[in-house]
């Protein structure tokens, strides 16, 4: 028997000791709109870990040990639109981790290594135009030397945008 709750707020699991995440944690909490998982060791997250909660709007998973991030950990998640992934000393969005995100409005990925919007011979950094509707965007505290804002496209939606303590000595359109 499968018992679906009606939870809109789980309680905050920030500061616990949880490592990964998979889908079965969540099974049953249809209607969770908002999940805080700030400050755990997660390190691992489930292909399609989303899945079971298709009406969430937020997600906070800053804080945590995440380093790289594959393909599919979001699958079809597209209500979603507001994502924090500060304080993961991440160094690379895999190309298509983002790409089903559609709605997202505000995206902080604060306090990481990535190198965005930078072309180079050896890495063209992750791309940021099909976030149309982004309103906010929090990209401090990376490994960003270069900004070229072709990257980010056509932002009529951009309110926000936050590249402070880089070390971007360049910004240019190509």
């Amino acid at each position: 028997m499968i018992i679906k709750y009606e939870l809109k707020f789980l309680p905050t699991l920030a500061g616990n000791l949880l490592v990964s995440l998979n889908r079965t944690m969540f099974n049953g909490l249809v209607s969770l709109k908002h999940l805080t998982l700030t400050n755990n060791k997660i390190m691992t997250v489930e292909h399609h870990f989303l899945a079971v909660l298709p009406k969430l709007k937020q997600l906070d998973l800053s804080g945590n040990s995440i380093h790289d991030m594959d393909t599919d950990i979001f699958g079809a998640q597209i209500t979603l639109w507001s994502l924090n992934l500060a304080g993961n000393n991440m160094k690379n969005i895999s190309e298509n981790v983002l790409d089903k995100l559609l709605h997202i409005m505000s995206l902080n990925l604060t306090n990481n290594k990535l190198i965005i919007c930078q072309h180079s011979p050896h890495h063209d950094g992750y791309n940021l135009q099909r976030f149309t509707k982004v309103i906010s965007l929090d990209l401090r505290a990376n490994d960003m030397h270069e900004i070229y804002t072709d990257c980010l496209g056509e932002r009529s939606s951009l309110l926000r945008l936050q590249l402070g303590h880089n070390k971007v000595s360049l910004i240019s359109q190509k």
